[in-house]
Parts: structure tokens; C-alpha cells; sequence
């Protein structure tokens, strides 16, 4: 930190005072005061997405609506009144004073919800970013998914008052406690409290000197929690919230690569391929020349493709000079060159499915060509010059008189690069340990081959030199490509079912494969296990859920990209802005067994266009161009095409492979409602442990369900084991630690 003052004037003295009457402290009583000004809905039973996203509508933008609860308070203290109460089971007070009951849950007896501890600190890059840590108890598992619907989800703001009542007058007096009996005050407190200004910040200093200094607060959004299971059937929940802006640095960086032009001596006597290794060499240090120039070139030729002879002339400028490097020889060759050397030990190389005796996928009935199964949209097209999909059943792209980007799906042109298509057109059967599979995709989804993915060379270069070590390479590889997947598919360095060989697999097609056991028999069983009986055979149980610095950042940054879209470009989607801010505001897909969800005020305030009028970014009218938001900014749509000579030899070839203008590509072709597959399983941050005496058995993959959570994460998910621990000692004997992580049930 560069900056240093003395204390403040009135700190000083409140020190001094101390110090002169060090018993004091004996008698203070401290306090934390805990609000979230989310409002709890109640769905009508079967209601349908319509439905829902007009209550949503209603309780964000009316002030006269009536959600069952508006806002939440919990303490570190219980009203002696409702303590033990033997009526519903209390949470806390909304903001209207109302109870928050727990709806189907009475005569228990038990206390409120209470706060245990909290700890407050600064952390991050020079210190930036406040967190607190809230120690909070629940009595039920009622109470735990009605705290989880106020406190517990994804980027809610939650507002963290604390002090003791050494001058509890001075704080009553000045009316410092945020006031939550005027909602709508709240939520403008809050927006000034989160990352105030400096006037805002001198007025917070203002009531820390007015309380002398025995009240503060924190205004944050919930970075993580978990919750463990105590042996009297309590519930400790352990929250993170976060306060402050580093969070943003975390963003992925843009990389601006120097390597242009490919410079290596003339070689006239070289074929192409050649010197193309000689360019390899030179350009990735480490790599084995001798090796590189031993390949077999008929088998590796059409791996490349823009490359030029150094003494060809320049391309014309209306095709792309970018050259490009597939998957299959930037994983197979490049990857296991440089340790390796040219491959000489086979026990460090990468294998692709179906090399060598890895038989896992058989195409066509009887063809096992190498390949990487992914899912793929039939059409995906690229976004930038980075990453080519080469596809036979391409899309015609084109740019009409009127200036408007248009597609044409009804003809398709081919566009595979040197044959080489990532649509795969014949089926593809997952052999399976416990019983083969036919991969079935629903239309428009298809199985693709990631190896016949183009990778910029440029790129792979940066990627090379900013690598430490080949797993680090391999990661920025995929990465890149991940990026540009539409979030379809995600590849990943994993074992494609227990104790296979590890190589590169799509996480999301696995996923839905494994959706249902590949072996649906009497051999396989549901089963429910159940930490909350006494006669549990469950030892201990931990739930964890984790946002990370990147998950956070990927949430924020996709938030903020769909409203920049608005505000700052003016351009519109087939999804109405009202409703993608409503879709941001709620929580209607994670509703309690009850029908209960929650609805985050302060995030619909912050999303509202500046003028707090939506016909700002509404729709444009019928048969206006939905992609532009002036008509003279339609001449510019030709520079969002990307072409390729696909044949250098034949002018005609020239093809559009890249469209820049994603906002197109998500609404006109690949988000299109009709074209949506809802039938995923997709993985989560939520993840469970509990430990066993020593069971041998169970294997990653598997799936069940289990008490201790809230109902509705056993009614749309399943918890599938991720990983399986023994330990034996003589002091416990054999231990199995269970640790698996929720996913979305197939269908649900």
C-alpha cells in the first residue's frame, strides 16, 4: 500500500477511554444483523414457464405486489417470543415484520435460525476485496432451504450489520441501522453500501464516528458456502460473501499474438509439407526436427490448411491468409514430440480413442477410425478467425442488397477443409465396459469429431511459448476451442469411464450419455442414503457449494455482455430484454420442495435500463432488421464474414466459414427456441462428502440420492460419485469417504 495517515481524531480519544476503563468490556453484548432484500414467491402448482416469468414480472416491477415474504432478517439473537415456538417452524422477520414460517413444517419446538459467528477481513490483490464469514445454524431442514432461498444463492446481495451495545442510544438516535421497513430505501441503501463512492464512503465513516465506532457493515454478494450435519441433527451452514471489485480481474485477458507472416528461409527444393516442419521447428522450440521431418507426409498433409510456399505470391485480400493446424496433429504430434522425441516411448504419449488397441467407439458398425466424439450443433459456425469448424453440410451466409446478414439453412454448400468435415454422418457406438451404446442426439444436435477442428497456428505458437509444461499447452488448446463451442460441448483431459485411458473427452456428451446407467437391469438399483437417522450408516456429512474467482467472473461477465449489448451497441435479440432481466433476477428453477423460490430485488435494479423505461431496448417492430440498430450501419455486416480459398488452386472455392457478428449466430441459428435441447445433465458447483465404515464397490459415475439436502436437489438431480478414498488406521480401522458432485437430472 502506498498511503499512510495517523488514526482519526475520535478514534483516538474512544482508545483513550478504553484504555482508562479496561473493564468496560465486560458488559458489551454484540450483534450482527443479517438482511437479504430478496422476495420469496410462491408458484402455483404446475404452473408453466409463461406463467412463471409473468409472476416474476409482476413482483420485480410492481411495488404494490404481494410476494408470500419481502426480504429476510436474521440475528444473533432470538426473540424470546417465538422461541420454541409450537406452532410453523419460525426462520426469521421479513421486512414487513412478518414472520418467515416454514410451510409444511409445525410443532417442533425449535429455535429460530441464529448466527453463530462472523469473521470480516480484507484480502485479494492489494488488498481490495472484502470477505465475511457467517457461521449460521439451522434447526431443521426446512429452515436450511428457506435460509438457502434468501441467503444461499448464486450472486445474492445480502447486507451484514454488526457492532455491540456499549452506545446502542447513539445508534438508535441517528437511525444508523438501515431501515428495512421502507423496502425500496433499502434497496437504494444497499446499491450505495456494496462499492459506495467517495461522498458514500465519508458518509459511512460519518456513522462509524456517530456510533463511536461500536457499529459497521458490510454490503456483499455470496461467493460460497457449505453445511455440515452435527450429531444433534442440527444444521452448520458456513457462508462467504465477497464485497468489492477485484473479482472483475479475474476475466479472461484477450491475447494479441506478434507472430504474423511465417519466416523461415527459402527452401525451393521443399515440398509444402516440409516446409511447413521446418516452420514447426523453428517456430516451437524443443520440438524434434529429425522427428518432424520422418513423418509419413501422405498421412499428415491435409492436417494443414492457408498455409502458403514462402515463394508463392499474396493471397487475394478478400480471403483470410490465416494459417491453420488441426486438432488431431496438434494433440498426437506436437503434444508427444518434444518429450518423447519423435515418439520413441510409447508409455508417455497421448492416444486418441480407437489408436492402437484403445477400441472405445465404433463408426459405422464396423469402422474404428480415430476420433474424439463431441456435440455439436449440425451448423456451428465460428465467431472468429481463431478456431474453424469445416463442416460438409455448411449453411450459406450472405449479406443482402439491403446490406442485412442472412442464412440460408435450407441449402446447404460443403465446406469441409482437405475433405475433412467435424460432422460425423454415420453413427457412432460407445463400447462400454458393462454394455456397448448407440450415442443418440436430438436434432439439431449431432456427434462431431474434435480432431478435425482447425486450429489458428499463430495461436497454438502463443499457447507454446506461454506453456510451462504440456498439460499447460493442452489446457490453453482446449480452452481456446471451448470458448468458441458455444457452450455445446467442453473438452477436457479425463478418463472416459473408470480405470480407461486418460485422453481428451467432451464432459458435456459423457454427461448425457451417462445420464442413465448403461446397463439398466437388475444388476444396478436406486438407493437413498440417509445421514439424519440414528441408525445412519453414515459416519459424517459435509455439502460444499464453491464459486470460484472464474466461475464468478464468467457470471458477471456474461451479465454485463448481454446488457452492453443494449446500452452500448443498441442491438436487440429474438429474447426481450424485460425478460432475459427477469430470467437475471430470479430463481425460479431452484423453488423448494414447496414451490418456494426467490427473487433478487438489487439485481433487477441494477439491470434496469438508466431511464428505468425497458422501450429504451425493446424489440424492434415486425419485419425491421433485428440485428442492427440503425439502417446505415448495414453496410458494415460484410465485415462480419470471414472467407476462405478452401482450394488454393480454384477461385470458385472461396467459402464464409467465420461469422464475428455472434449476437447473429446466437439468436438467427443456434439459440432458436425450436432448436433448443432441454434434455441436458449438466454438472454444478454443489458437491457432497460423508464418510462410511470400509465398503469396496462403488465406482465414479454412479448416482443416488440422499437425505440431509434440500428435497428439491433429489427431485431435478442426482448426486454422481466423483471420487472414492479408503483409508485404515488402527485407531478408526477401514474408512470409505463417498465424494460426488450434483448434477440436473436427465429430463427432469
Amino acid at each position: 500500500m502506498n498511503y499512510r495517515f495517523p488514526l482519526k481524531t475520535w478514534l483516538v480519544d474512544i482508545l483513550k477511554q478504553r484504555q482508562s476503563n479496561r473493564n468496560s468490556s465486560n458488559s458489551k453484548m454484540p450483534f450482527v444483523i443479517m438482511s437479504s432484500a430478496a422476495k420469496l414467491v410462491k408458484s402455483k402448482p404446475g404452473a408453466s414457464v409463461t406463467e412463471i416469468k409473468q409472476q416474476v414480472g409482476e413482483i420485480l416491477s410492481n411495488p404494490d405486489s404481494k410476494p408470500e415474504y419481502r426480504g429476510c432478517i436474521i440475528t444473533n439473537h432470538v426473540d424470546p417470543k417465538i422461541n420454541y415456538n409450537v406452532g410453523k417452524t419460525i426462520v426469521g422477520y421479513d421486512f414487513d415484520g412478518k414472520p418467515i414460517e416454514c410451510q409444511t413444517e409445525s410443532g417442533r419446538k425449535i429455535s429460530p435460525v441464529i448466527i453463530e459467528s462472523l469473521d470480516i477481513k480484507a484480502d485479494g490483490t492489494a488488498m481490495t476485496r472484502k470477505m465475511a464469514m457467517v457461521n449460521i445454524r439451522c434447526f431443521s431442514l426446512h429452515q436450511l432451504e428457506i435460509v438457502e432461498q434468501f441467503f444461499l444463492q448464486m450472486g445474492m446481495h445480502v447486507l451484514i450489520e454488526f457492532g455491540d451495545n456499549s452506545h446502542i442510544n447513539e445508534i438508535q438516535n441517528e437511525k444508523i441501522i438501515a431501515t428495512k421497513s421502507d423496502y425500496g430505501k433499502f434497496i437504494k441503501d444497499f446499491l450505495k453500501y456494496q462499492i459506495p463512492t467517495g461522498t458514500e464512503f465519508a458518509e459511512y465513516l460519518e456513522d462509524c464516528r456517530k456510533s463511536k465506532g461500536s457499529y459497521d457493515r458490510f454490503a456483499g454478494i455470496l461467493y460460497d458456502y457449505n453445511y455440515k450435519i452435527n450429531d444433534d441433527g442440527t444444521f452448520s451452514v458456513m457462508a462467504s460473501y465477497i464485497q468489492g471489485n477485484e473479482i472483475n480481474y479475474q476475466m479472461p485477458l484477450t491475447i494479441n499474438t506478434g507472430f504474423g507472416i511465417l519466416n523461415i528461409p527459402k527452401k525451393n527444393n521443399l515440398s509444402l509439407f516440409k516446409e511447413i516442419m521446418y516452420n514447426i521447428a523453428n517456430d516451437m522450440p524443443g520440438m524434434d526436427l529429425n522427428a518432424l521431418l520422418q513423418l509419413d507426409e501422405k498421412q499428415y498433409e491435409k492436417e494443414f490448411f492457408n498455409f502458403n510456399k514462402t515463394t508463392n505470391s499474396t493471397e487475394d485480400n478478400v480471403v483470410s491468409s490465416t494459417p491453420y493446424v488441426s486438432l488431431r496433429f496438434i494433440m498426437g504430434v506436437m503434444l508427444n514430440n518434444f518429450l518423447t522425441k519423435g515418439g520413441s516411448n510409447p508409455d508417455f504419449k497421448l492416444k486418441f480413442p480407437n489408436s492402437g488397441d484403445n477400441k472405445i467407439f465404433k463408426i459405422g458398425g464396423g469402422n474404428y477410425d480415430e476420433i474424439i466424439p463431441i456435440k455439436i450443433h449440425k451448423f456451428i459456425t465460428a465467431q472468429d478467425d481463431a478456431v474453424l469448424f469445416p463442416n460438409k453440410i455448411f449453411p450459406k451466409y450472405f449479406v443482402d442488397e439491403k446490406g442485412i446478414l442472412n442464412v440460408d439453412t435450407s441449402k446447404t454448400i460443403d465446406a469441409s477443409i482437405n475433405d475433412k468435415s467435424i460432422v460425423v454422418t454415420e453413427s457412432v457406438e460407445f463400447l462400454h465396459p458393462s454394455g456397448n451404446q448407440t450415442i443418440n442426439l436430438k436434432e439439431p444436435f449431432v456427434i462431431g469429431n474434435a480432431l478435425n477442428i482447425f486450429v489458428d497456428y499463430n495461436r497454438v505458437i502463443t499457447a507454446w511459448y506461454q506453456s510451462y509444461n504440456r498439460i499447460d499447452f493442452l489446457t490453453q488448446i482446449l480452452e481456446l476451442i471451448n470458448d468458441r463451442g458455444f457452450g455445446i460441448f467442453k473438452l477436457g483431459y479425463g478418463n472416459i469411464y473408470e480405470n480407461s485411458l486418460a485422453t481428451i473427452i467432451d464432459f458435456k456428451l459423457f454427461s448425457e450419455i451417462n445420464k442413465t446407467p448403461v446397463q439398466k437391469d437388475a444388476a444396478r438399483a436406486d438407493y437413498r442414503f440417509n445421514p439424519l437417522s440414528i441408525n445412519s450408516i453414515v459416519r459424517s456429512f459435509d455439502f460444499t457449494f464453491n464459486m470460484d474467482s472464474n466461475t464468478a467472473a464468467i457470471a458477471i461477465q456474461n451479465a454485463n455482455a448481454f446488457v452492453s449489448k443494449y446500452r452500448f451497441e443498441g442491438k436487440s435479440t429474438s429474447i426481450d430484454y424485460r425478460d432475459r432481466i427477469y430470467g437475471l433476477s430470479s430463481y425460479a428453477n431452484h423453488a423448494t420442495i414447496d414451490g418456494l423460490y426467490s427473487i433478487n430485488q438489487i439485481q433487477y435494479e441494477k439491470l434496469l435500463p438508466p431511464t428505468g423505461e425497458f422501450s429504451v431496448y425493446d424489440s424492434p417492430v415486425e419485419g425491421a432488421n433485428p440485428y442492427t440498430a440503425d439502417a446505415d450501419l448495414t453496410i458494415s455486416e460484410k465485415d462480419n464474414l470471414i472467407n476462405y480459398k478452401l482450394n488454393p488452386n480454384d477461385k470458385d472455392s472461396i467459402r464464409t466459414l467465420a461469422i464475428t457478428n455472434t449476437n447473429f449466430l446466437y439468436t438467427k441459428l443456434l439459440n432458436d427456441d425450436t432448436q433448443f435441447n432441454k434434455d441436458t445433465q449438466v454438472l454444478t458447483n454443489i458437491s457432497i462428502s460423508f464418510k462410511l465404515d470400509g465398503l469396496s464397490g462403488f465406482n465414479i459415475g454412479e448416482t443416488f440420492e440422499i437425505d440431509g439436502v434440500p428435497e428439491m436437489r433429489n427431485k431435478i438431480g442426482e448426486f454422481r460419485i466423483g471420487n472414492i478414498q479408503h483409508t485404515l488406521d488402527n485407531q478408526n480401522g477401514w474408512i470409505t469417504t463417498i465424494e460426488a458432485d450434483w448434477v440436473y437430472k436427465y429430463n427432469s
